[in-house]
């Protein structure tokens, strides 16, 4: 791990709003770094501040997440003050009157079957365990008749990524070697406490955590794409912010040969769209970003139009939970353009957005200031809803 990445988790473990994604501009300039990241970000708001504007004023927002609204009191707020601010807001809602409507992302289990009863493209999930001896019993009989590998174990109930929650299974043959190791790491999880000790919302997040039925499920793997720069198939996933129902940017880690993969889309009606990349983690801690140069190899992703699939898809499912912000995670493969998968979501992200962050945070923010949307009401708990639940006529409460 290099010194930038070390300061830029220091930055976020210890909440520092005013120094998100690494140093504020000021001292960047003072450091003398190109600007040309920051400038692009905010060219890009530009753009898109009026398109988010008047997505918003015809968007129907579920009165769950509406509740944030009177916390919002100014553009001028930080993005992991609003997610703190939601998250202490969903936590009094399962205090006081016992809504759970944040188990749409706190518990895989009931993640995938929302995405299912939508009709999501996704990556079948084979059942799904509420006792840790039956799941080891059943284990041995499905990786014997498994026709894809490698095959993934993920817990329900452990969705940050410093718990550690997924396993992959590279084969039969290792899963028999490793018996015992994949054991003790069943029982180990399922008696893991979750714990968001990297965020400022750490209280609020463990309490929702902690109402959590364990579980565990598995998944086969998703479409892979061979990189002939690594001579490996790999799995490609684009992280998505969707703000009032529209995808506005994608995040991706798994561009070999780039620390880090930012995609923003056009206000155009050609769809048009751009990756900036970062070799390092200093090039991030900076915001020192450059366009994804022409002939580089992960081109293809723009070229072949594979983003239109992934804004796209992130859209439909932000639309059905009735959301003003989330975070949806879809695979993508070279071979299917028109193919990608959701993976999961995210109500809390951590993700790094670089000179996006603030930007980000003023269209959430606007909307809930300016009173834009309609809101409805349903007793429907988020992650058991689907389009037939959302009213034509909203009822404004």
């Amino acid at each position: 791990m290099d010194g930038g990445v070390i300061i830029l988790r220091w930055c976020i473990a210890f909440g520092n709003n005013r120094v998100q994604g690494g140093f504020s501009r000021s001292a960047r300039y003072v450091m003398g770094i190109s600007a040309d990241s920051q400038h692009r970000a905010d060219a890009y708001y530009e753009e898109q501040q009026p398109i988010i504007a008047e997505a918003a004023k015809k968007y129907k927002l579920h009165w769950y997440f509406a509740e944030i609204a009177p916390k919002i009191t100014s553009m001028d707020v930080e993005w992991y003050e609003i997610i703190g601010k939601r998250t202490r807001t969903m936590a009094s809602l399962l205090q006081n009157q016992g809504r759970d409507d944040f188990k749409v992302e706190k518990d895989k289990c009931e993640m995938n079957r929302f995405f299912k009863r939508n009709k999501m493209p996704m990556v079948p999930v084979t059942n799904v365990w509420r006792q840790p001896h039956s799941f080891m019993s059943d284990l041995q009989a499905i990786s014997k008749s498994a026709k894809r590998w490698p095959l993934f174990i993920k817990f329900c109930h452990l969705t940050q990524g410093s718990a550690h929650g997924t396993r992959l299974i590279p084969s039969a043959d290792w899963l028999e070697k490793n018996w015992g190791e994949i054991r003790k790491w069943v029982f180990e999880k399922w008696v893991y406490r979750p714990d968001d000790w990297e965020r400022p919302w750490r209280e609020d997040g463990n309490f929702l955590t902690d109402s959590l039925t364990r579980g565990v499920f598995i998944q086969p793997p998703t479409e892979l794409t061979l990189n002939p720069n690594t001579g490996k198939h790999q799995v490609i996933e684009f992280k998505v912010e969707v703000l009032w129902g529209r995808a506005i940017l994608g995040v991706s880690k798994d561009l070999t040969g780039w620390r880090t993969a930012l995609a923003t889309r056009s206000s155009g009606s050609d769809g048009s769209a751009a990756i900036e990349v970062y070799p390092t983690g200093w090039d991030e801690l900076l915001f020192r970003g450059q366009l994804l140069p022409a002939g580089d190899w992960w081109h293809w992703i723009l070229d072949e139009g594979h983003l239109d699939c992934v804004w796209d898809l992130a859209e439909r499912a932000a639309l059905v939970m009735g959301i003003d912000e989330v975070r949806i995670d879809i695979f993508i493969s070279r071979d299917a353009p028109h193919g990608c998968l959701i993976n999961e979501d995210s109500l809390t992200s951590g993700m790094w957005y670089g000179p996006h962050f603030r930007n980000l945070a003023k269209l959430w923010a606007e909307p809930h200031l300016r009173q834009w949307y309609d809101v409805y009401s349903n007793s429907i708990s988020v992650y058991n809803q689907t389009t037939a639940d959302i009213p034509s006529r909203v009822l404004v409460v």
